[in-house]
């Protein structure tokens, strides 16, 4: 009889390698760059490898959710490019 310790899945996991992350988040590695720079993803240095934390990959598309789910519930001013013509009252 074996004990079987089991296997933390990316769901689990508190940290994951930058390429994971970019994995999770389906952007290109300088983007994740960008965003851990900018502050919006938290990681730090583990010896010669670096870890983005789970938590921060949650946090950030959670703030991408809700960002453009209140700009879809704006009001719309006005629109892209040249205004529309007003309609001629018929004579």
């Amino acid at each position: 009889m074996s004990i079987q310790t089991p296997r933390m899945s990316d769901c689990e996991a508190l940290v994951v390698s930058p390429k994971r992350a970019c994995a999770m988040l389906d952007i290109t590695p300088p983007t994740l760059r960008k965003l851990i720079s900018a502050g919006k993803l938290d990681s730090y240095k583990e010896g010669d490898s670096r870890k983005v934390t789970v938590a921060s990959i949650k946090r950030h598309i959670i703030t991408q959710l809700s960002t453009q789910l209140s700009a879809l519930q704006e009001p719309k001013v006005g629109g892209r490019g040249r205004p529309r013509r007003q309609a001629q009252p018929a004579a």
